[in-house]
């Protein structure tokens, strides 16, 4: 890939920092768990607004995970196309601190996720801001460490002279 289609690639989705705390735009989700909207397929929006907490972006910025099928894996691509990656982790393996998505239930008793820093909930999208009644698990946004020459974004790591290719070296 040229230099120049590098950086139209790169204007198109520019990466997005990793999360670090305080946290600047504290949203609150649109769409609330209700059994009438549950029965018709229609979710809360508190992993989206969550999630756009977590990144400080817009609300709008993040898709809304939760009317996926296979919504792990369309965060994890979304995340990708902005640099960064998910590692999900166990009750017992949350970290002492930094930033955190916090998986659980809510008080209201639908699954929920709010913002934390370690296992520690600081932010509720709720509207209530009730948090969680219990705790499953996390997950961890981080940037996507790896390092395939094909992808526009690793362009800029440096690669070992071993990694370079015939086409590298032409």
């Amino acid at each position: 890939m040229s230099e120049a289609a590098a950086v139209a690639l790169d204007s198109v989705v520019p990466p997005i920092p990793a999360p670090t705390l305080p946290l600047y735009t504290k949203h609150i989700q649109t769409i609330l768990a209700e059994p009438e909207l549950h029965a018709q397929g229609v979710y809360g929006n508190c992993l989206q607004a969550a999630i756009a907490t977590l990144l400080n972006v817009h609300l709008d910025a993040v898709p809304h995970f939760a009317q996926f099928a296979w919504w792990e894996g369309a965060f994890v691509l979304w995340l990708r196309g902005h640099g960064l990656d998910a590692t999900w982790v166990t009750v017992e393996n949350i970290p002492a601190s930094g930033p955190t998505l916090l998986l659980g239930k809510s008080p209201r008793g639908w699954g929920h996720v709010c913002v934390g820093d370690g296992p520690n909930v600081i932010w509720d999208t709720h509207p209530s801001h009730d948090g969680l009644s219990e705790v499953h698990g996390a997950v961890i946004v981080h940037p996507w460490t790896h390092d395939d020459p094909r992808c526009f974004l690793c362009k800029s790591l440096p690669r070992a002279a071993s990694q370079e290719t015939a086409t590298d070296v032409a």
